[in-house]
């Protein structure tokens, strides 16, 4: 499912993904919390979203939101999620 909201792009993806990066350099960890999900990096073009050590779903740059969850109902609450946290992230940019 891709359902991408309101405010994903591929520049807003660069952006957000700047600031976590961003964020990450200045602590000691790997990934960068917010809102009870760890968030992890990969290879620029790729948000990884863990609650409680699982991946539960990523953001792509080219594909926009993507659920790892089997079952539709979580897919579909889990990429609602992962939207509003990535919108949120992207309402703390100057």
């Amino acid at each position: 499912m891709q359902n991408e909201g309101d405010c994903f792009s591929e520049n807003n993806f660069e952006k957000v993904y700047k600031l976590i990066e961003n964020q990450i350099s200045k602590g000691d960890k790997i990934f960068y919390s917010f809102a009870d999900y760890d968030l992890y990096l990969s290879n620029g073009h790729e948000i990884r979203f863990k609650k409680d050590n699982y991946t539960l779903g990523m953001i792509q740059k080219e594909k926009g939101s993507l659920s790892l969850a089997k079952r539709q109902t979580d897919s579909d609450r889990i990429i609602i999620e992962i939207n509003r946290i990535f919108c949120e992230i992207l309402m703390q940019l100057p």
